[in-house]
C-alpha cells in the first residue's frame, strides 16, 4: 500500500515534468484547480498550493494553505529585513503522524530558483519585462514607500518599542556600570556643555568685528540723540536723517550730505567711507 510520502513524492514529480511558472497564466474558468492541472498547467504559487492541497485532500491527507513572504532584502546598515508585496509567497503543509504539520512547496518543484534566488529568477524574459514596468511605473512611489518604512521601522524601534530595558541597556552602552556618579555626570554634562557653547555664542557676539557702515551709523545715532533725535525701528538713515532736518532744520544741509555720503560708500562701489566720518563729524550744533 502506498504511503502518504510516496504520494507526495509522486505529486511532485508530475508537477516537476508537466507544469510552467509563469506570472502571466491562461486565464481559468469555472474548474479552476481542474482546469489548471489538467488543460493549461501554467501559473504561479497560489495555483501550485491550491491545486496541491486539493490533491492531497482527495486521499484524506490532511493539508492547508500557508501565506506568507519568502526572502526580502537585509540592511546591512540599519539592520532590517524590508519585505515588499513581491516576496509574497503561498506553500502547503500536510500533516503526518508523530511528525505532526510539515511543510511542502509544490512550486519549488517547478520553479526551484523560486524559492532559492527569487522570484525574478524564476521568471521568463516576457514575465520579466512586464514585473520591471509594472515596478518602474510606479517608481517613485516605491521609494517613497521605502522611505515611509524606514520612517516607520525607526518609529517602532525607538518610540513604540522603546521600553525600560532598552533604555537601560543604551545607558549601559554609553556609561558602562550604571551607578549614581554615572547618571548625574550622564544628567549634567550636556547641561554644562549647552552653557559652555552658550557662553561661547556670547563672547563670539561681543568680540566680533563690526562692520565699517555700522560703526559711522552708531556714531551718527550718538550724535543726533545728543540732539534729542532717537532713530526709530526700522527707520532707514535716509529718513532719520530727514526726520533729524525737520527737528533740527538748521543742520538740514549737512545731513543731507551726510545722507548722500552714506548713500556713495553702500551703493556707489567706491566704500568711500571716510568721507561718511568727515561728514558726521561736520554736524554742529
Amino acid at each position: 500500500m502506498e504511503t502518504d510520502a510516496e504520494y507526495i513524492h509522486q505529486v511532485l514529480d508530475f508537477y516537476r515534468q508537466n507544469f510552467t511558472y509563469t506570472l502571466a497564466p491562461p486565464r481559468l474558468g469555472q474548474h479552476t484547480v481542474d482546469e489548471f492541472l489538467f488543460s493549461t498547467q501554467q501559473g504561479f504559487c497560489e495555483h501550485f498550493a491550491s491545486s496541491f492541497t486539493v490533491l492531497m485532500r482527495n486521499v484524506s491527507v490532511p493539508a492547508r494553505i500557508v501565506a506568507g513572504y519568502q526572502r526580502g532584502i537585509w540592511s546591512e546598515d540599519k539592520q532590517y529585513l524590508s519585505v515588499r508585496q513581491k516576496d509574497a509567497h503561498v506553500w502547503v503543509e500536510v500533516w503526518f503522524e508523530n511528525q505532526g504539520w510539515v511543510r511542502v512547496d509544490p512550486t519549488a518543484a517547478v520553479a526551484s530558483v523560486r524559492i532559492e534566488e527569487g522570484i525574478d529568477s524564476a521568471l521568463s524574459e516576457s514575465d520579466r519585462v512586464q514585473l520591471n514596468q509594472s515596478q518602474n511605473t510606479f517608481q517613485w512611489l516605491n521609494q517613497l514607500y521605502s522611505q515611509w518604512q524606514q520612517l516607520d521601522y525607526r518609529w517602532q524601534r525607538w518610540v513604540l518599542d522603546y521600553d525600560a530595558n532598552k533604555q537601560q541597556s543604551l545607558l549601559r552602552d554609553y556609561l558602562g556600570k550604571i551607578t549614581p556618579l554615572n547618571m548625574a555626570l550622564a544628567l549634567f554634562l550636556p547641561l554644562l556643555l549647552i552653557m559652555l557653547l552658550l557662553s561661547l555664542s556670547s563672547f563670539q557676539h561681543w568680540f566680533a568685528p563690526v562692520a565699517i557702515e555700522v560703526k559711522l551709523y552708531r556714531q551718527l545715532q550718538k550724535k543726533l540723540r545728543t540732539l534729542g533725535v532717537v532713530d526709530q525701528q526700522g527707520e532707514t538713515i535716509a529718513d532719520y536723517c530727514r526726520r533729524a532736518s525737520r527737528e533740527h532744520p538748521h543742520l538740514k544741509t549737512q545731513l543731507h550730505r551726510v545722507k548722500q555720503a552714506f548713500e556713495r560708500a553702500l551703493y556707489g562701489g567706491g566704500n568711500e567711507f571716510d568721507a561718511v566720518d568727515t561728514e558726521i563729524r561736520n554736524i554742529q550744533r
